[in-house]
Parts: structure tokens; C-alpha cells; sequence
């Protein structure tokens, strides 16, 4: 069965904040209604990271400039899975790259997932071709790793990662009631950027 699972990047060192707890055993930070405490706290901690919030900042401090900077963004997106198929998010890919993969159909452009290598997907048929890399290529070979998948299965695997996004951001509201109870922005710019759907024509 394929699955698509929304992840964040781990970094390589621990964010410089005291009131997140790195996790070097882990590359990836997955994102559902299962996340620990813990683990929205280092998000929040990795958004910060990786849009300048200066070090040291508290947790107020920081969703207060997390709302407001421009852009935002976070290295991540959609890990693919199916049995031994394990495709995980290339470099510049950003956890908003999931939107790529909405209402996916024969002859859909393919979804960003990065470079180095460089997946992509293939709907030139009536079942999409999941290539781990050759995306960068004019001609686009298809020699690498790959998996075949109904357009329906790809639609059911990212209602499933879109439900774990939502019942992230309950996750992360519930985290930010209790820990910068005086922010009301940053928990819908989150949602924005990373969590609500396409809007469709």
C-alpha cells in the first residue's frame, strides 16, 4: 500500500533555543496527531532555525516573529513509501511541496521533491510511475528505482497525509495555548503555508 507521510528535516545541530530538545537519532521529524509534546516544540524550534529567529529567543518571542516573517518555510515534504520503496524529500524540498501531489491525474505536471537526486513521477499513462531520481533530466530516464501506483491510491495516501497534517495543527493550538497563550497569529500562519489544501478551480 503507498503511503505519503508529511516530514520536516531534522538539522544537523541542535536549534539554539533551551526550550527545545533536539533529537540526533532521528533525520526526520514526522508530522500527525501522535507528536509528542516534545516534537512540536522542536518544530516550532526548526521553523525558527531556518527563517532567523535570533538564538535565545523565548517561545513567545519566537512565534511572534514566525508569524510575520517573509517567507516562511521548511525543509521537508512527503516521505513515499511502498513495501521495500522508500522515497524520502531531496534537497530545497519544503514541506508545502506536498500541495504538488493535490488531485494528481494523467498528465499532471510532477510534483516537486527536491534534487540530488531528483524524484519525479511519471503520468504520461493510466498509472503513475514514481522514478527515486532522473527529474532534473531533459529526457528524463527511467532507469532509477521506481514504483507504479494508481492515481486513486496516490488520492487515498494524501487525504491520509493531509489528515495527519490536521490533527498536527490541533497538535501544535493546543501546544501554543499553553506555552504562548497570548499569540493568535502564528498558529494560522502555519496552517496557511503548510497545512491548508489548494484552493481549486
Amino acid at each position: 500500500m503507498l503511503s505519503l507521510k508529511p516530514v520536516v528535516k531534522m538539522p544537523f545541530q541542535a536549534p539554539p533555543f533551551d526550550w527545545a530538545v533536539h533529537d540526533p537519532t532521528r533525520d526526520w521529524l514526522v508530522l500527525d496527531g501522535v507528536c509528542s509534546d516534545g516534537d512540536v516544540g522542536l518544530l516550532v524550534a526548526i521553523l525558527a532555525q531556518e527563517n532567523d529567529v535570533p538564538a535565545g529567543a523565548s517561545v513567545a518571542e519566537t512565534v511572534a516573529l514566525l508569524a510575520a516573517v517573509e517567507p516562511l518555510t521548511v525543509d521537508g515534504g512527503l516521505i513515499v513509501r511502498q513495501g521495500d520503496f522508500v522515497l524520502e524529500p531531496s534537497c530545497c524540498g519544503v514541506l508545502s511541496d506536498w500541495r504538488g501531489w493535490d488531485e494528481l491525474g494523467q498528465g499532471a505536471l510532477t510534483p516537486w521533491m527536491g534534487h540530488g537526486p531528483a524524484p519525479w513521477v511519471d503520468t504520461g499513462g493510466d498509472m503513475a510511475v514514481i522514478y527515486a531520481d532522473g527529474g532534473e533530466e531533459n529526457e528524463r530516464p527511467t532507469d532509477s528505482e521506481h514504483i507504479t501506483v494508481s492515481y486513486d491510491a496516490i488520492g487515498a495516501a494524501l487525504r491520509a497525509a493531509t489528515g495527519d497534517l490536521e490533527a498536527f495543527q490541533s497538535r501544535l493550538e493546543d501546544w501554543l495555548a499553553r506555552h504562548a497563550p497570548d499569540n493568535s497569529t502564528f498558529g494560522p500562519r502555519f496552517r496557511d503555508e503548510f497545512v491548508r489544501a489548494p484552493a481549486r478551480a
